[in-house]
């Protein structure tokens, strides 16, 4: 892992429509890495901004699946992606 850990960049489209994101030409955007399909903790903008603050980024929703596991998962790509030594689920919790 490096001293260092990588940048982190949210773009929030409110208002913006997954699959009119997808249909858009994404010259520029594309280039920032690959573009997901999230979900906010709220259905509206204030909260939902609030919550993303406050650390809760946007996540997956499949169904039939505990929200709990999704969660763990979600935390661990973040070892991946920003490259933070000895970041785990179990040190992140409230003691």
């Amino acid at each position: 892992m490096n001293a260092i850990p990588n940048h982190l960049v949210t773009l929030i489209l409110d208002s913006c429509r997954y699959d009119s994101f997808m249909r858009a030409r994404l010259k520029h955007l594309s280039r920032l890495g690959e573009a997901e399909r999230r979900w906010s903790y709220a259905s509206w903008t204030v909260p939902a901004h609030y919550a993303f603050v406050m650390g809760l980024t946007p996540h997956r929703s499949p169904q039939y699946v505990y929200a709990s596991e999704v969660y763990k998962k979600e935390f661990a790509s973040w070892v991946d992606r920003l490259d933070i030594a000895d970041f785990r689920f179990e040190t992140f919790l409230p003691q």
